[in-house]
């Protein structure tokens, strides 16, 4: 590797093969802070939220006592610092913990103790994979992403934009919405990932997956745009309204929502789907994207959907996040 540079808490190593982005060091410091202002040593663990956690308002204190309780066992570490700092972590490399963080940072207000106890638990993950880093490859076909569309016959080009987009139905239990979760990969490693809550509350799987593949269309469609810019942009071929460049890949692992994308046609299962959701049927039709199948053991953006304590999950880690060396 070349000399390493820091950019915003960020260690960047650039070599003739890849480079790498880490917050090694960013994340060890925040762990050591913590342990300290709470005076005790986290525990190291294997996934961000344990397995039993279902995130709810229910858990949230609503008495005196509970209040009391919670202050008492949790008074020294501040929450919303915790996550305001994890939150930054997430946004820059680490797309493996965004469910978690974003799940935890609803509760900021009012966190009770099983909150709480997640919280514990996230810090254990990030404190035992510190340093785990992003990769971009300067031969994109060498990268684990690549290999992985080859394997299930999706066929791309160094431009195309790809961006794997899932979702989880009916997964909160305080307002039956569906998280959705998208990430877009250029050279083999992720540049933009989301994990959110839509607000329409789905009808059906299916419904889901269309909703939260609309939110990724919309980032695909810019990162698309901005990849155009980047290559042609001062160039005699370049042309911002007449744009004739590689579709984006919108990656599914749904066959429903794909029917949906492709078929104009409103039907009894989608007419009630608001109009704005339908901007994934006008990109398909205009040729601006373009949906791939893949099956659920190669679906990145589940982790930014699910808790994550599935044996899969370390699969799907290691296509996205590799070992600093």
């Amino acid at each position: 590797m070349g000399k390493a540079k820091w950019y915003l808490g960020m260690k960047i190593d650039q070599g003739l093969e890849y480079i790498t982005l880490n917050q090694e060091q960013y994340i060890k410091n925040i762990v050591s802070r913590f342990e300290k202002s709470f005076k005790h040593e986290f525990k190291i663990k294997d996934s961000p939220l344990p397995s039993s956690f279902i995130p709810s308002k229910k858990d949230c204190p609503s008495t005196d006592t509970q209040i009391k309780e919670v202050k008492l066992r949790f008074g020294n570490l501040h929450y919303r610092s915790v996550i305001g700092a994890l939150l930054y972590v997430s946004c820059c490399t680490r797309p493996d913990i965004a469910f978690a963080v974003n799940k935890l940072a609803k509760y900021s207000n009012n966190p009770g103790v099983t909150h709480y106890r997640a919280l514990l638990h996230l810090i254990g993950f990030i404190k035992g994979t510190s340093n785990k880093c992003l990769k971009f490859y300067s031969d994109m076909r060498q990268s684990p992403c690549y290999k992985i569309l080859k394997e299930n016959n999706i066929e791309i080009s160094e431009d195309t934009t790809i961006t794997f987009s899932d979702s989880a139905w009916n997964d909160c239990v305080d307002t039956g919405r569906s998280t959705g979760g998208n990430i877009s990969i250029l050279q083999g490693g992720p540049v933009d990932h989301s994990s959110h809550l839509p607000i329409p509350v789905a009808m059906s799987s299916g419904e889901a997956e269309y909703i939260s593949a609309a939110a990724a269309c919309m980032r695909a469609s810019h990162l698309r745009m901005l990849v155009y810019d980047l290559k042609y942009l001062g160039t005699l071929e370049y042309d911002g309204d007449n744009m004739d460049y590689e579709p984006a890949r919108i990656i599914v692992d749904n066959e429903a929502a794909i029917c949906m994308a492709k078929c104009n046609k409103d039907t009894a299962g989608n007419r009630h789907v608001a109009r704005r959701f339908h901007y994934v049927r006008q990109g398909t039709a205009l040729k601006e994207h373009k949906f791939e199948w893949i099956g659920t053991k190669f679906q990145l953006a589940d982790i930014l959907t699910k808790v994550g304590n599935r044996p899969s999950f370390n699969h799907l880690w290691s296509l996205i996040l590799h070992e600093d060396i």
